[in-house]
């Protein structure tokens, strides 16, 4: 008998552990913002934008370089009615034979305008992948927050569910004392029941936030968790917090070191500079086809019959008449307006992007702090009065639930200002550091 107790045990215990290993799942993988931001450099776009900044540095190769040497070899004086006669190829036969060189004299520095302006559009390819790897980096941030965020909102709605299954509880017991009616306690399950599909849905939206992470990070699993909690926030300019915040938004201060002088310094606007400066190479490349090129060149031939050997020298250069390149330079100029509105055009957006950012980042800041230290502590006030009065029988379901839905508002208002909060910051930070000397 004992046996047999045993026996059941043990099989107990074995199927116990079979069932929670198949049915458990591996943990996932906790992630911190700085270990994310580190997968930018692996992403698609950036290795794409690596890859074009190697073919610019093949352009600089192949830019820097003199026209290379033409060697022509020829047969004259064949004589197709008694032939080429006896003898060897060298000395014997009738054939004028000659071998000469050509070589290319670039004049007008083209070679030094052709090489400058690859070296500019290299300049420009490297700040181009800077500005990507940028993008991509505020990209994975914010789709680390709102991971993070969507976190926050499971818990809160995880808290919320087990209040409203002990309200449930206590509407229970209060039904069996008589204390309310049944459609009273039928109103407080369906609250409960409400409470329950909304946190289905906010743990569906987390699992949908996780897998944008992945994607915009290039992970090759999304099973992750955003960790390290939310940033550290600058502290609201004095005075913010006792007036409204879209009517303060246009006049807050801006922070220091001033916007203006970061503009320049910005990966993008330093690359539309390269860009022009590169078409001012091209324009100065073009002119310089006005300046004809000279082909040197020389040779020696050899007639066996008499035994002589000439050298001959030429010089060839085109002969221009009506045509000075004029297109070209047109082209030329057309490309250099061109790079000119795109600086231009560039500055003002990136001017627009950082002030905006700023502007935002504070006031982002100024509406966080004001939901965390008035609303959400005073709707917190009012839900545990309020629960702590419909527990005792002194408030009305109405009150309770209208207590609840407006702590659950406030909660999720929270959240998302400090979703808003933390992507203003963190993106304001990776543009200062981008632009940083």
């Amino acid at each position: 008998m004992i046996h047999r107790v045993r026996f059941r045990i043990a099989a107990g215990l074995l199927l116990a552990s079979i069932a929670t290993g198949s049915s458990a799942q591996p943990a996932p993988e906790t992630l911190s913002l700085d270990a994310v931001l580190l997968r930018a450099a692996r992403h698609p776009e950036v290795l794409i934008s690596g890859a074009d900044v190697d073919a610019a540095s093949g352009g600089v190769v192949a830019a820097d370089r003199a026209p290379l040497p033409t060697v022509s070899a020829s047969l004259a004086s064949i004589d197709l009615q008694h032939g080429m006669g006896p003898g060897s190829w060298t000395g014997g036969k009738r054939l004028d034979k000659g071998v000469g060189v050509d070589w290319v004299w670039e004049r007008g520095d083209k070679r030094m305008h052709r090489t400058r302006s690859a070296e500019l559009n290299l300049q420009a390819v490297r700040l181009d992948q800077t500005d990507v790897l940028l993008i991509r980096q505020i990209i994975i941030a914010g789709a680390f927050w709102d991971l993070l965020a969507a976190q926050d909102r499971v818990a809160d709605s995880a808290q919320m569910l087990r209040s409203a299954e002990q309200m449930a509880d206590t509407a229970r017991l209060r039904l069996q004392k008589g204390d309310i009616s049944e459609q009273e306690a039928a109103r407080v399950l369906i609250e409960t029941e409400r409470a329950r599909q909304d946190d289905a849905t906010l743990r569906t939206a987390r699992r949908l936030a996780a897998v944008s992470l992945a994607q915009a990070a290039a992970l090759t699993s999304d099973r992750i968790e955003a960790a390290g909690g939310w940033p550290a926030l600058p502290a609201p300019p004095s005075g913010h917090m006792e007036r409204p915040v879209p009517a303060e938004a246009a006049t807050l201060p801006r922070a220091a070191p001033a916007v203006e002088q970061w503009v320049d310094q910005r990966a993008d606007v330093r690359a539309a500079r390269a860009r022009l400066d590169a078409a001012r190479a091209a324009l100065d490349l073009a002119r310089a086809a006005q300046v004809a090129d000279i082909t040197w060149g020389g040779g020696v031939n050899h007639y066996p019959p008499d035994q002589r050997a000439s050298v001959q020298l030429r010089a060839q250069f085109p002969w221009q008449l009506n045509y000075r390149f004029e297109g070209e330079i047109r082209q030329a100029m057309a490309g250099l307006q061109r790079a000119e509105v795109s600086l231009s055009q560039t500055r003002m957006a990136a001017e627009s992007e950082l002030t905006s950012l700023e502007l935002r980042r504070t006031a982002t800041a100024v509406r966080l702090a004001s939901i965390e230290t008035r609303i959400l502590e005073r709707s917190r006030e009012v839900l545990n009065r309020a629960e702590a009065a419909y527990a005792r029988g002194a408030t009305s379901l109405t009150d309770l639930l209208d207590a609840r839905r407006t702590f659950r508002a406030v909660r999720l208002d929270a959240v998302q200002a400090r979703l808003d909060a933390a992507r203003a910051d963190t993106e304001w930070r990776l543009r200062s550091q981008s632009v940083a000397p």
